[in-house]
């Protein structure tokens, strides 16, 4: 999975997100980001539907393959952090978080 595509997943709303805010959030082009989620589109991850909203947008929306792989990156990330707070403790890894959360 490239860098861009791991941006889609943490940028993604529970409802979906059209390409156009994705872009935008991520800071890529239109185009780009069309072939990003055509690509994770073709791994089942991810599927493209109508907004209820607006008909002329379209959404990214989580599959379920795709659900379960969020959920399970999370669970990963949770043991990883807790073995990570382990050796070498609470307060660092607190630091280590907010220096990563910079923008």
């Amino acid at each position: 999975m490239t860098g861009i595509q791991s941006l889609v997943f943490a940028n993604l709303d529970r409802s979906g997100t059209s390409i156009a805010e994705l872009a935008r959030r991520i800071g890529v082009t239109r185009q780009t980001m069309h072939e990003t989620v055509r690509s994770i589109r073709d791994a089942e991850l991810v599927e493209i539907r109508a907004d209820p909203t607006n008909r002329r947008r379209k959404l990214v929306v989580l599959t379920e393959i795709g659900q379960a792989n969020v959920a399970a990156a999370a669970h990963l990330s949770t043991d990883l952090e807790r073995e990570l707070s382990h050796r070498i403790g609470a307060d660092r890894v607190a630091v280590l978080r907010d220096a990563l959360e910079v923008d």
